[in-house]
């Protein structure tokens, strides 16, 4: 099993040309935070650092899991997302402690990364983003992303106010 978590710069090839694109403030899946972006190498699978075990760590762990157990909150955490998994830019510590309180979901703002030579991800990126920006609708989890075109063509074409 591998020790650590995954390094972004490891998983993503910055030397193909890609594009960057602002998926807002929404909530995700935890399970789905499998790397980090600036502390590679420092992180267990848990998030929690392996290097760092003084006291002042270890109190500022326990009073962030703390205040998350008393009032089941978290400021958002900042990520990168690539194919489909999550990156920590900011926010490894609240990471760790949603992980290790067994949290489903946490508050994250998104950058979605994308390749452009990978067309399929890039089409389904955009119609979810123009779902979402018509729909006003956010935070649905489709299988696949091209879906969203298919179900923005169902919203716009509902006959509102009638009897159905």
């Amino acid at each position: 099993m591998k020790k650590y978590v995954k390094c972004f710069d490891e998983v993503f090839d910055k030397t193909k040309p890609y594009a960057i694109m602002d998926g807002g403030a929404r909530v995700i899946q935890v399970k789905k935070i499998v790397g980090t972006v600036g502390k590679c190498g420092e992180l267990d699978k848990n998030f929690r650092y392996i290097k760092r075990s003084d006291i002042s760590e270890r109190s500022r762990w326990y009073r962030l899991k703390e205040a998350a157990e008393k009032y089941h909150f978290f400021p958002s955490i900042e990520v990168y997302q690539y194919e489909g998994q999550y990156y920590v830019v900011d926010g490894n510590r609240r990471t760790a402690a949603a992980k290790a309180l067994g949290m489903e979901f946490i508050d994250a703002h998104i950058k979605e990364y994308v390749h452009k030579s990978d067309k399929q991800r890039m089409r389904g990126a955009l119609s979810r983003r123009r779902f979402e920006s018509e729909t006003g609708l956010r935070n649905l989890d489709l299988a696949h992303e091209n879906g969203y075109g298919i179900l923005l063509d169902e919203v716009i074409s509902y006959p509102y106010g009638e009897n159905t």
